[in-house]
């Protein structure tokens, strides 16, 4: 019944699953990185760190920002870094770029998660709300589910760079729809 009466919700539900199946190449940056350039373990647990400063200076950034100017703009400003950080991965000329991208991925992260979950209140009414929310969080959670299968599919039957080129496609496409399909709730 929500999905029928409320074409705004919908519009977002689909952004966000089609944005949860841009998350296929998340998973395989990393290892993309150290089979590229045959980095030992340690050089890429820097990645990681890189992406906790990123998820760090975010949450304060984000939090700021979708205080004042709204939520679905932290999401859409995610949404892009998301594609960027793939564009980047393609693009990457040595193992040094991983760094900025780990970067943007943790902010990417961050923001996701401050502006995903605070959204869904601002679309209905405190009576209807365990129902968006039960929605929001289950049917993109499904499409977030089996997108790293079909990106480790892809990897192994073409490349990461073509799954990545397709993630960021997917990605630009959930952004598009965030922008111009979904109306500020």
């Amino acid at each position: 019944e929500v999905l029928r009466r409320d074409r705004n919700f919908r519009m977002y539900l689909l952004a966000q699953i089609i944005f949860s199946l841009s998350g296929m190449a998340t998973g395989f940056l990393v290892v993309y990185t150290v089979q590229t350039w045959n980095l030992p373990d340690a050089e890429a647990s820097g990645f990681m760190i890189a992406l906790q400063i990123g998820l760090a200076l975010a949450n304060l950034f984000f939090g700021f920002l979708s205080d004042r100017k709204g939520h679905k703009l932290s999401l859409e400003i995610c949404w892009l870094l998301s594609a960027l950080a793939l564009i980047l991965a393609i693009i990457a000329p040595s193992p040094g770029w991983f760094f900025p991208i780990f970067f943007l991925r943790g902010a990417v992260n961050a923001g996701t998660l401050i502006s995903g979950f605070s959204i869904v209140y601002e679309f209905t009414d405190a009576e209807n709300r365990p129902t968006y929310i039960g929605l929001a969080n289950t049917i993109p959670g499904v499409a977030g589910t089996v997108a790293p299968l079909i990106g480790g599919w892809l990897a192994g039957a073409m490349s990461y760079q073509a799954m990545f080129i397709l993630s960021a496609i997917i990605g630009a496409v959930s952004w598009v729809l965030l922008r111009f399909a979904v109306r500020e709730p």
